[in-house]
């Protein structure tokens, strides 16, 4: 069987997940065409990028067909975000003639204002969709329907798509993946040494920085825990006003709280690195206010560590499977810092934590991952050719 698979190859972490998932697939005997993304489609609007990227998307999307199904990791910033002009999904997706299937990364309820801008931005919104209200209803479900099949990591991702008129028969749960990842050979009190956080108390957020994924949380209860504590937030900062302003907002509350000895950052972390930072890390700490799934969660499960995160749907979901994480009430910071302290001061109540983690690692792992997702594509290639032949029998 041949799957195209449409992923971005620049640095994510949707980026990583494709490709451990293309590779399991083809070592259960899927041949796998990827169809990459190299780079971050054009976020300026006007005329001349429009049609450069209308152009862009049609050549991919086209591109797709060279398979039997095409299998397309979707997030809205892919194409170009939600804005009206840039989002090139639909000239991407008329291309493709063969099933689809979406994994759904992330998913929102999305609301643009036709009469945004400038007038030569109104006229192009208009010269894309003349329709606002055509536009949302697409944007917003029509997406997701035109699928032949749609893969979401989480329950309450899928009841969300059902609340939206998605056929449920067409929505299939498959978990987000755990990597198998070489743990560091060296000794804990090493590790520290090396990245200079020798006889420090390592908690470590890890993945980009925003404020969905809440690093200020920590930061604000930081001057409240152990003086030996050190904040090591171990991610890049992504390009955008918004992240910049975020990133501000951190850097304020640094200075006044006189937090510089205790906040490290590493910036974007080379995957040879991460074994060394997980190493050096006793507590990791996720402070995500709305995410629906998290790579950076499932990445560090990997690494047999105690997590602590917001009681976010998908982590509760986890939980109901095996108790790995525990959980705070989201946004409250208090409850996160009464955790904190409790686990350092009381080590031995990680145990059942991580214990439980390396259960959850085994039966989620991306080779299982990938036999589920063989399975759907033998299911939705089936249907596909008993549909096709009935049709063909009609004429």
């Amino acid at each position: 069987m041949k799957v195209s698979m449409f992923y971005p190859t620049y640095d994510t972490g949707i980026s990583v997940y494709s490709n451990r998932l293309k590779r399991e697939l083809i070592n259960q005997g899927i041949n796998i065409i990827k169809i990459p993304l190299q780079s971050a489609p054009i976020g300026l609007i006007n005329l001349v990028n429009y049609i450069k990227q209308k152009n862009q998307y049609t050549k991919i999307g086209k591109k797709m067909n060279q398979a039997e199904i095409a299998h397309i990791q979707f997030e809205y910033s892919f194409f170009g975000g939600v804005n009206p002009v840039i989002n090139m999904y639909q000239v991407f997706s008329s291309q493709i003639k063969i099933p689809k299937i979406l994994t759904i990364h992330e998913i929102t309820n999305v609301s643009v204002d036709m009469q945004e801008g400038s007038n030569i931005k109104k006229f192009i919104k208009k010269l894309a969709y003349g329709n606002i209200d055509k536009y949302l209803q697409y944007i917003n479900k029509g997406i997701f329907q035109e699928a032949d099949a749609i893969i979401v990591h989480t329950n309450s991702t899928k009841e969300i798509l059902v609340k939206r008129g998605i056929n449920s028969n067409k929505i299939f749960h498959i978990e987000h993946g755990i990597p198998y990842v070489n743990l560091s050979s060296k000794r804990q009190t090493e590790s520290k040494k090396a990245l200079g956080l020798e006889n420090k108390i390592v908690i470590t957020t890890f993945g980009s920085i925003s404020e969905r994924k809440g690093q200020d949380q920590v930061i604000k209860i930081l001057d409240k825990l152990p003086e030996n504590v050190i904040y090591l937030i171990a991610g890049a900062l992504p390009a955008g006003e918004q992240y910049t302003t975020y990133m501000n907002n951190i850097n304020k509350v640094i200075r006044e709280k006189h937090l510089e000895n205790k906040v490290k950052l590493t910036g974007y972390v080379q995957n040879n690195k991460i074994p060394e930072i997980m190493n050096a890390t006793d507590l990791i700490v996720y402070p995500a206010r709305d995410i629906i799934a998290s790579g950076s969660v499932t990445e560090t499960m990997a690494y047999e560590k105690m997590i602590i995160a917001s009681n976010l749907d998908f982590i509760n979901e986890i939980n109901l499977k095996y108790e790995c994480i525990k959980t705070y009430k989201k946004n409250d910071i208090n409850n996160l810092q009464n955790i904190i302290e409790d686990m350092i001061k009381n080590p031995s109540k990680k145990k059942k934590y991580i214990e439980n983690t390396k259960r959850y690692a085994k039966e989620y792992s991306f080779k299982n991952i990938a036999l589920k997702t063989k399975v759907l594509y033998n299911q939705v290639l089936t249907k596909y050719n008993v549909e096709k032949k009935k049709n063909n029998t009609r004429l």
